[in-house]
């Protein structure tokens, strides 16, 4: 499994640190999830390693640790424009922050699949392409309403986005397809749910954020809260 950062999709950029690297999650079919192993950097990509047993569809996922930095303003403006996050734009501008620097807490995670299937004839085949996705715990993800693994150019895709396990309505959904220089953008219905077309043969990356104004209680989940005065999660499904 290879994973990278970039703002040009699905050019790599920088390796993630092994250090940064949280928990991950490799589950199939319906199995318990198991960690994935042996992360190493190697150039612009951090591969980490996964050992199968059995067969069906596989739910990848990494989950960062929280990192703790200084935005800027205007970038930090930027961001909530692109993420969507009203709520915290009009915070912002009604107690007069606009041009206040954001301490944050950032929360970073990814999830894609991969279709397994045994080398030899099984008596109990499984087919990959029948599997579902189904939520891996993770404080923001993209959850695929239908099989993933047979989707085909034209195809539309429902997903839901959910934040703390919950459907996140009103949720901006950015998807970076195939040839296209710039990302689309959809907003999930009250049920947190978006329907995108899948126009181009590819490999797409489906991404949403959530920003909130941290509170006195988060001080205790560890260090990187102690001066934020934000938390932002940020999550992508790749297909």
């Amino acid at each position: 499994v290879e994973l990278t950062t970039g703002d040009r999709y699905p050019e790599p950029r920088n390796a993630v640190p092994p250090e940064r690297i949280d928990r991950t999650f490799v589950r199939l079919g319906a199995g318990r999830p198991m960690p994935l192993t042996s992360a190493k950097v190697d150039g612009p990509m951090t591969r980490l390693e996964a050992t199968w047993a059995g067969q069906g569809l596989a739910t990848l996922g990494v989950l960062l640790a929280p990192e703790a930095r200084t935005v800027e303003a205007a970038e930090f403006e930027a961001f909530l424009r692109e993420a969507g996050a009203t709520a915290a734009l009009a915070e912002r501008t009604k107690k007069k922050e606009t041009k206040k620097a954001a301490r944050i807490v950032t929360t970073e995670s990814a999830r894609a699949f991969a279709g397994i299937v045994e080398p030899r004839r099984s008596a109990a085949a499984a087919d990959p392409a029948a599997g579902i996705d189904e939520p891996l715990g993770l404080p923001l993800e993209i959850v695929a309403g239908v099989p993933p693994l047979p989707l085909r150019a034209g195809a539309s895709l429902i997903a839901t986005v959910l934040l703390e396990g919950r459907p996140a309505p009103g949720a901006l959904v950015r998807v970076y397809a195939p040839g296209s220089d710039a990302p689309s953008a959809v907003s999930a219905d009250p049920h947190g749910s978006v329907a995108l077309t899948l126009e181009n043969e590819g490999r797409y990356l489906i991404a949403a954020s959530a920003v909130r104004r941290t509170e006195k209680a988060d001080r205790s989940r560890g260090e990187a809260w102690k001066k934020a005065d934000w938390e932002v999660r940020r999550t992508t499904l790749e297909l």
